[in-house]
């Protein structure tokens, strides 16, 4: 599992898509995937999917109020960086934690790339 780091980069680009005030979700983002979602059923899996896979390692969120008429709302919209992961992979790889990084672990649980 990966050690997340927060992205400033990634937080401007999820406060452009915020800011458009959508109710409806946005496709990934070539490397970098982004949902905007409004939770309501039925709830599409891809969004928890790319949230708690191992190989996503940057988080960059934002949100704004927007002012629809009879329904204002927060946009709020998490952006999600790491290697090119695509639903139907493995969310994890099992083992023993850290034994892909034995020189890059955190707390012994986590595996820190972001120097690489």
């Amino acid at each position: 599992m990966s050690l997340m780091t927060y992205d400033c980069s990634l937080e401007d680009s999820a406060y452009d898509i915020a800011k458009l005030c959508e109710t409806n979700s946005i496709p990934n983002f070539d490397y970098t995937l982004s949902s905007n979602v409004t939770l309501q059923p039925p709830f599409k899996v891809d969004y928890l999917f790319y949230m708690n896979h191992d190989q996503m390692d940057k988080l960059g969120c934002a949100y704004f109020e927007c002012s629809s008429p009879g329904f204002p709302f927060l946009s709020f919209v998490c952006k999600y960086g790491g290697s090119d992961v695509k639903p139907g992979t493995l969310l994890y790889k099992a083992g023993s934690p850290c034994s892909d990084c034995p020189d890059d672990c955190v707390d012994n649980s986590l595996c820190d790339y972001s120097n690489k």
